[in-house]
């Protein structure tokens, strides 16, 4: 997770991070320099992108650019961003995601292609 946000935006996602036991998975980043930003892109498992006011999502274009399995909250323009190339969430409802993953291949997992 990378970006300036609110305290409080920040302490719900920390406190969602450890109710999903993703503590080992989740990266909170501040801002990054474009070296450091490609470093990260190059280790992803997978980009998931829940914000309301995207628009077109260039942080979209550059992960699936780089090979980067994308899931996303389908708002503004990020459908039609996304295309066929990644999977997204109609509604915030509290989601639920199928174990194993379904979706688009993780980078690196056993049973999935790059």
């Amino acid at each position: 997770m990378g970006g300036g946000t609110s305290p409080n935006y920040l302490a719900a996602v920390q406190r969602l991070i450890g109710e999903l036991d993703l503590g080992d998975s989740v990266e909170i980043l501040g801002g990054v320099g474009d070296a450091e930003l490609l470093a990260h892109w190059a280790v992803a498992d997978v980009f998931v992108c829940l914000s309301e006011h995207e628009g077109f999502c260039v942080p979209v274009l550059e992960a699936m650019e780089l090979g980067v399995p994308v899931v996303a909250y389908g708002a503004a323009a990020v459908p039609e961003t996304l295309g066929a190339r990644g999977s997204y969430w109609t509604t915030k409802t509290r989601w639920r995601w199928p174990r194993p993953w379904t979706g688009p291949a993780v980078r690196g997992r056993p049973g999935t292609t790059s």
